[in-house]
């Protein structure tokens, strides 16, 4: 089983909540995890969410990319990977 969050993930912070807490559950429950601090690591992304949102850096990519697309004074450029 697979958890992750997305930075896309910050925009709705119960969603950030939901799959970190399920995370920690599993980590504590594979890798016998006792000692965390979920309330602390809890903080240190809510104040990440709060520069990552304030300066806007979560944005609809799709959206950005076709406005690019359409505008002849944008250049793209795109890497592929895997």
């Amino acid at each position: 089983m697979r958890f992750g969050l997305r930075c896309g993930d910050l925009v709705d912070w119960p969603t950030v909540v939901e799959k970190y807490t399920k995370f920690v559950e599993a980590a504590k429950y594979q890798y016998h995890v006792t000692d965390f601090d979920s309330a602390a690591e809890l903080d240190e992304f809510k104040m990440l969410r709060e520069k990552i949102l304030g300066d806007n850096m979560i944005i609809d990519s799709i959206d950005y990319m076709s406005k690019a697309v359409k505008d002849q004074s944008k250049r793209i450029i795109a890497e592929g990977a895997n």
